[in-house]
């Protein structure tokens, strides 16, 4: 009776460990991290997105082309213009949700108070850099 009772406790506890496992991952954070793709700024062209801790560079043929500041929360990203050549006022804001798969990121627009930025991401994956 002791064997099983300390069975059933040992079963209990792997089975809940294996759920804490699948259900409590997190999205890791984007902060540190560069993506290559495509995307139409406004006509298609590469582009490199860095990742430090609070802003995203946008980079085209290794130049800066816009900088926004951004919030992450799980797979779900905030992102406010600060400076840059895209027609985006400055300050405004977009909210997206990502995706990585096979080393490549794909961003999808919530909500954004400029189109001409959701039109960017709007059919563009991004390859991991680093």
């Amino acid at each position: 009776m002791k064997n099983l009772k300390l069975f059933v406790t040992g079963m209990i506890l792997c089975t809940a460990g294996l759920l804490i496992n699948c259900t409590g991952s997190e999205t890791k954070s984007l902060a540190g991290t560069e993506w290559k793709g495509m995307a139409n700024v406004p006509d298609p062209n590469e582009i490199v997105l860095k990742f430090n801790e609070t802003n995203c560079e946008a980079y085209h043929q290794n130049e800066m082309i816009e900088n926004m500041k951004y919030s992450q929360k799980g797979s779900e990203i905030l992102f406010e213009k600060v400076s840059g050549g895209s027609p985006c006022k400055v300050g405004s804001k977009g909210t997206y949700t990502f995706d990585i798969k096979d080393n490549k990121i794909h961003f999808s627009t919530v909500k954004d108070s400029c189109d001409a930025r959701s039109g960017t991401f709007k059919e563009a994956y991004f390859a991991k850099q680093n």
